[in-house]
């Protein structure tokens, strides 16, 4: 314990004001805990050498700027009394509040006084004893408050309030309705040009460069916003614009929160807690070219970005582990030119075996396997005689799983009698406790495997008669398909629209499949080895 008079103590007055308590509590205000230490030095005479002020600060953390001030000229031995109004000035954490109560201020001899809550460390009194119970409320109070403030968020996010400080780019916030959102024409008109550059086939490089050139601001810029601010358009943000369903009238918010009311770091929320209110504002771009990038974003590999906007990037699949194919620059071993190589990244920590493939050479040899699938499809003396095969053999197919169905069944029959024997000559005693129970669970495996591959026959056979029964927009396929035969260049939307996935195996076999189950009918009758058709099934 101290043994100094009170005028030898140095004393900082320290004041804090969280937004929370303003906005409810004039008694909490700065004015008022400064009236009320002030009187309290000047009862007890004691010696005042500065005020410490934390305006709008939480007392859930501690790294407050004058806080931090505090402590260092206790450190500098410029102070050794610090008084407050009460406890939940100092903090509202009970574990850092009781840190500085129980160890940091005795340690450093230093004087602690909440004059409200009658807590003196100076002196041996019960309302130090009750301290720790104090700092629990105070924490307990911060907690509660935190959860009618998020609950409070949540509801008017539920009622599609726009909650950000800064509007997304092309918008502003509404001055006569709170949380609304109103077009900004100017930066509206950007983000037109993105969406449609991307939807023509413009990657989302060219876009960066095209706006760079034009020294058009960047979202930052052109909000002035505070910090950190993006001299340059990057790929990051236009892909994130470009995936933004705020564009098309709707807000999604609640994607991030706190960790706890603690801390400060942010967390990702999964899908299932996400927001989103349709229909709040007037929306920038129509549905039908934000679904069109969509389905370019979702067939393309946005993870990595590349020098180099490839036409089939993010089309391209493993055949074995089914993750993305990346695209890889090589050097050749004659040449010091790079080349681009297909690759399946990482495949020797997943125990795969590696795909490499020159890419140019697949893209070449692609488009015109493409093309000659186009081009059956189009004869329809060719394309009829491939499905009535096509059918043909799916009937077969059909045949086969009902062969194999029916005799598993048999076995399964014959199992449940073998059992039923067992049990009675273990009753007879014919066998023996132990034998019984060996077989018996044998029998239980054997059925549990054909359980399972019944289910499996059953679910093949589902799918089979499907897409037996499957109809096609005839119109919209024949539209596509002949767009694309006959265009010179080829178009990255148009191509996204024939083609979901490709994949290709360590054999450098080729599996294309089509968003068009007739031409996945040609597909499947066609051989693709190392990126060449081999004409085995069908002739021109």
């Amino acid at each position: 314990m101290l043994n100094l008079s009170n005028e030898k103590f140095k004393v900082a007055m320290y004041i804090r004001l969280s937004r929370e308590d303003g906005d409810k509590q004039e008694s909490e205000s700065i004015g008022n805990q400064r009236l009320i230490i002030k009187r309290y030095l000047k009862e007890n005479n004691l010696n005042f050498i500065d005020e410490y002020v934390d305006d709008g600060v939480s007392g859930t953390t501690f790294d407050r700027k004058d806080f931090n001030r505090l402590i260092q000229d206790i450190e500098n031995k410029r102070i050794n009394m610090v008084v407050t109004k009460d406890l939940s000035r100092l903090g509202r954490d009970y574990i850092k509040t009781g840190h500085y109560l129980e160890n940091y201020f005795p340690e450093k001899n230093v004087r602690y006084v909440a004059i409200l809550d009658g807590i003196d460390t100076y002196l041996d009194s019960v309302n130090n004893d009750i301290t720790p119970f104090k700092a629990i409320m105070n924490d307990m109070y911060a907690k509660d408050i935190s959860k009618k403030i998020r609950s409070v968020f949540k509801e008017k996010q539920k009622n599609g309030q726009f909650l950000g400080s800064i509007p997304p780019y092309g918008y502003q916030l509404s001055k006569e309705e709170k949380g609304k959102l109103v077009v900004d024409e100017y930066s509206a008109e950007v983000v037109r040009t993105i969406f449609e550059m991307y939807a023509e086939g413009h990657g989302s490089i060219e876009i960066m460069n095209y706006l760079n050139k034009r020294k058009i601001e960047t979202p930052s810029q052109y909000h002035r916003t505070k910090g950190k601010v993006a001299k340059e358009w990057n790929q990051i943000t236009i892909l994130s614009m470009l995936k933004n369903q705020v564009y098309i009238g709707n807000i999604v918010q609640n994607k991030k929160s706190k960790i706890s009311y603690k801390s400060k770091k942010i967390r990702n929320n999964p899908k299932e807690k996400w927001i989103m209110v349709e229909n709040t504002h007037q929306a920038i771009i129509d549905k039908k070219l934000f679904d069109s990038v969509k389905l370019i974003l979702e067939g393309r590999d946005t993870a990595r970005f590349t020098k180099h906007e490839y036409l089939f990037k993010g089309l391209l699949k493993c055949h074995h582990c089914g993750r993305n194919l990346q695209i890889v620059l090589k050097s050749s071993e004659k040449k010091k030119i790079k080349n681009p190589y297909i690759n399946c990244v990482g495949h020797e920590k997943r125990g795969r075996h590696p795909i490499s493939m020159n890419y140019w050479e697949f893209e070449k040899n692609m488009i015109q396997i493409i093309k000659s699938i186009c081009k059956i499809y189009l004869n329809d003396a060719v394309f009829e005689e491939t499905y009535k095969r096509y059918m043909l053999d799916y009937s077969e197919i059909l045949k086969g799983y009902n062969i194999q169905l029916l005799k598993m069944q048999e076995r399964m029959q014959e199992i449940n009698l073998l059992q039923d024997k067992m049990y009675f000559d273990k009753l007879k005693g014919i066998i023996q406790e132990d034998d019984f129970i060996r077989y018996s669970t044998n029998f239980s495996k054997e059925k549990c495997e054909i359980d399972n591959k019944i289910k499996e026959i059953e679910q093949k056979s589902e799918i089979m008669k499907v897409k037996r029964e499957e109809k096609i927009d005839d119109e919209e396929i024949k539209k596509v398909v002949t767009d694309f035969f006959e265009m010179k260049k080829i178009d990255k939307m148009l191509l996204y629209k024939l083609i979901n996935k490709i994949e290709i195996d360590t054999e450098k076999n080729i599996y294309i499949y089509f968003n068009f189950n007739h031409l996945n009918i040609i597909s499947d009758n066609l051989e693709i080895k190392g990126g060449m058709i081999e004409y085995e099934k069908i002739k021109f």
